[in-house]
């Protein structure tokens, strides 16, 4: 049986490695993540909006204009929010 201390540090190590999809494995199906929208988002909209999250963190990192991918940040939330 895996605890959830290992589910926590192989989240880390896929995180720190890049490995997003790695990372995004330890959520349940059931997750619900707050603070991207007034509802909550499913694991489908989690996600697309952390993926689209580390998107924008690079381009800010580059100091290249976003509002492509902010835009596709928000049609993602939309269209996870209560699904």
């Amino acid at each position: 049986m895996v605890s959830n201390l290992d589910i926590f540090n192989n989240a880390i190590e896929s995180w720190n490695a890049g490995h997003l999809d790695g990372y995004l494995s330890m959520y349940d199906e059931s997750v619900a993540l707050h603070g991207y929208s007034p509802e909550p988002l499913n694991k489908a909209g989690s996600s697309l909006a952390t993926k689209t999250s580390g998107q924008i963190f690079r381009c800010l990192a580059r100091k290249a204009p976003c509002s492509q991918l902010t835009t596709s940040l928000r049609r993602a939330i939309a269209s996870s929010v209560g699904s």
